[in-house]
C-alpha cells in the first residue's frame, strides 16, 4: 500500500533440473524503490511449471538438492511478487530455503496492481506450499510470511488449517506477520472515511474490497468478516500454528497501529506464542532525503508534510512508517525478515516476548 488510508492518533514514543527453474545464482538485488517490477526476470516464475496451471507468481530453490525450509510468502496492496523477487532470491541463496511468492488471482496487471484479493491469496499460497512440499520431500519447516495486504491472506492461509500433502500435520510451523492488515473491517472503514475526503487511492481500496466481498461492508458483513484475520483467530489457533511474530512501525501511515497491538493481545489469550516488535525512530532518522525509503508512509507525515513543504522544507519523517516491501533496509521490513531467518536457521521461535526496535538503540527487550 502506498497511501495512508485513514489519520489515527499517533503514539508518541522514542531450481533442480532446468526443466523445472533455474537455481538462485548469487548475485543480490535490491528492488528499485520506484520500479516495483524492475527485476521481476530475475527469479523463475510459478506460471512456467505445467502444475500450476497458469497461477502466477515467482520462486526460487536453494543449491542444495534436499532444503530443509520453504518460506511463502505474501504480498500488499499495489504490489504483486516482482516485488518480492529479491527477497525470494535471499532466500534461497543465504538462508538454503525454497521460497514461493504467489500474485493471487484476479490482481490488476498494470502498474498500480489494483486488487484486494486475499482469499485468492490464501488458497493460491497454499497450493503452492503443498507443490514444493511434494516436490522437496526434505522439507520438514513451512513459514508464512506477509506484509500489509499480504498480513490479511498470510493470516487467511494459516486459518484454513490446510495439512501437508498425505498427512494430519499443520501446513505452516511460523507466521510472521509484518504491518499486515489483520482487520479487514476496520480497514475498510478506513479507507471508506478518507476517500470521503477525495483521496483516488483510498476510493480504489474500497472498490477493491467491495469486488472481493461483491458488495459494500453494509451489504455483506459476513463476507468482511470472514475475511478479517482477527475475527478468525480461533481458527488461527486451532491451525496448529506454533508461533507468530507480529511487527509494525509506530507512525505507520497506512495500517493503523492499533492492529497489531489488537492482534497480538487476540494471539496471546489464545495461547499462541506471540513476540511483537515495535519499530520506533527509523534508520537514518536524522538524513531528510533517506525520508521517503527509509521512513515509509508516516502518519505524521500526513499532517506535517504539507507543514515543512509550505517552508521549502522535507519533512523529516524520524519514525518509523509503513514500510515498502520490497525494501531490504527499511527498519520495519528488515526487523520482520531478521526475526523470520532468527526463526530459520537459529531455531530462535516466539516466546510472548516484546520489543522496542530503534533506528539508534537497536533492539531493546521490554518483556
Amino acid at each position: 500500500m502506498k497511501k495512508r488510508l485513514i489519520l489515527l492518533p499517533l503514539i508518541a514514543v522514542l531450481v533442480p533440473a532446468a526443466s523445472f527453474g533455474a537455481r538462485a545464482s548469487s548475485v543480490q538485488c535490491q528492488v528499485p524503490y520506484n520500479d516495483h517490477d524492475a527485476y521481476a526476470n530475475l527469479a523463475p516464475q510459478t506460471q512456467d511449471i505445467p502444475a500450476f496451471h497458469g497461477l502466477q507468481g515467482h520462486y526460487a530453490v536453494p543449491k542444495t538438492h534436499k532444503p530443509t525450509t520453504l518460506v511463502v510468502m505474501f504480498h500488499g496492496y499495489g504490489n504483486t511478487s516482482n516485488s518480492w523477487v529479491c527477497h525470494l532470491l535471499d532466500a534461497a541463496q543465504n538462508h538454503n530455503a525454497v521460497a514461493v511468492a504467489m500474485d493471487y488471482r484476479g490482481t490488476g496487471t498494470a502498474a498500480d496492481h489494483r486488487g484486494w484479493f486475499v482469499r485468492e491469496g490464501a488458497e493460491d499460497s497454499i497450493f503452492a506450499a503443498k507443490y514444493f512440499l511434494q516436490k522437496f520431500p526434505s522439507i520438514r519447516n513451512v513459514e508464512a510470511f506477509g506484509i500489509s495486504m499480504g498480513g490479511n491472506a498470510s493470516g487467511l492461509a494459516v486459518a484454513a488449517g490446510a495439512k501437508r500433502p498425505g498427512t494430519n500435520t499443520p501446513l505452516f510451523d511460523y507466521w510472521v506477520n509484518v504491518e499486515g492488515a489483520t482487520s479487514m473491517v476496520e480497514t475498510y472503514l478506513e479507507a471508506q472515511a478518507v476517500g470521503a475526503t477525495g483521496s483516488a487511492f483510498a476510493k480504489n481500496a474500497v472498490a477493491d474490497m467491495e469486488q472481493e466481498c461483491d458488495g459494500s461492508l453494509a451489504a455483506k458483513p459476513t463476507c468482511y468478516q470472514d475475511l478479517t484475520v482477527l475475527f478468525q483467530i480461533q481458527k488461527v489457533a486451532a491451525s496448529g500454528i506454533k508461533g507468530i511474530v507480529d511487527v509494525q512501525g509506530v507512525d505507520d501511515g497506512l495500517v493503523g497501529h492499533n492492529q497489531s497491538e489488537e492482534f497480538t493481545a487476540a494471539a496471546r489469550l489464545m495461547s499462541i506464542p506471540t513476540d511483537y516488535y515495535i519499530a520506533l525512530r527509523r534508520n537514518d532518522w536524522q538524513n531528510t532525503a533517506t525520508a521517503g525509503p527509509e521512513g515509509g508512509t508516516t502518519l505524521s507525515g500526513t499532517a506535517l508534510g504539507p507543514v515543512f513543504s509550505g517552508a521549502g522544507q522535507t519533512y523529516p519523517a524520524p519514525l518509523a512508517g509503513h514500510g515498502w516491501e520490497g525494501s531490504n533496509t527499511q527498519i520495519v521490513i528488515a526487523t520482520g525478515f531478521a526475526k523470520l531467518w532468527s526463526i530459520v536457521d537459529h531455531n530462535q521461535v516466539p516466546a510472548n516476548h516484546q520489543y522496542f526496535v530503534d533506528g539508534d538503540l537497536g533492539t531493546v527487550q521490554v518483556f
